[in-house]
């Protein structure tokens, strides 16, 4: 299966001399008529990928202080940040991820967006009671500004010792709607 084109190019003897501009205005064609919507074809949004194997936050290159333990620590899932990874396999597609993960940990994730070599998307199986912010605003159909409704609308409900019930009372009582643009029910368990 076809995921996305390689284009490379070369310098040296035996190779054909092409002019910098019509190499970069072919590279940018091929990405933007073909990789992208081949992407969004192969894995739509709303599509769930098993075992997404989180390798850097911040960037797409693994740095030293990657392999530190509290890059690893589980005490960072929903912080501030982006996590990148990729399923384990031949040449996968990067998955980028609006918060950071731990390092070394599989996730499940649903798609909630396309680049043009890449996805971009959210995990699954979230806790509604424990979700973070910048989980909540990492959801397509929540803005920053409804996640901040939504984490005050639960401390809310928690200090007066009346927890909500359900999601839907959740978003209720911060006078949201449940976004529909992804499977909400995949991501907020």
């Amino acid at each position: 299966m076809i995921r996305r084109v390689n284009i490379r190019q070369v310098d040296g003897k035996g190779f054909q001399d092409v002019n910098s501009r019509d190499f970069n205005s072919f590279k940018n064609t091929v990405r933007k008529e073909f990789d992208e919507p081949l992407l969004k074809e192969i894995l739509p949004i709303g599509s769930v990928i098993d075992d997404v194997w989180w390798e850097s936050h911040d960037g797409r290159t693994r740095l030293p202080r990657h392999l530190e333990s509290k890059a690893k620590d589980s005490t960072i899932r929903g912080k501030a940040g982006i996590t990148f990874g990729r399923q384990i396999g031949a040449y996968p597609i990067l998955v980028g991820m609006n918060y950071l993960a731990p390092l070394e940990s599989y996730s499940q994730i649903i798609v909630t967006g396309h680049g043009a070599r890449s996805i971009t998307g959210v995990e699954t199986g979230l806790d509604w009671r424990k979700v973070t912010e910048k989980q909540l605003a990492a959801i397509p159909g929540i803005s920053s500004k409804g996640a901040w409704s939504l984490i005050g609308s639960r401390a809310k409900s928690m200090s007066r010792n009346k927890p909500h019930e359900s999601i839907e009372e959740w978003f209720k009582s911060a006078k949201l709607r449940i976004p529909d643009i992804v499977d909400t029910r995949k991501i907020l368990v």
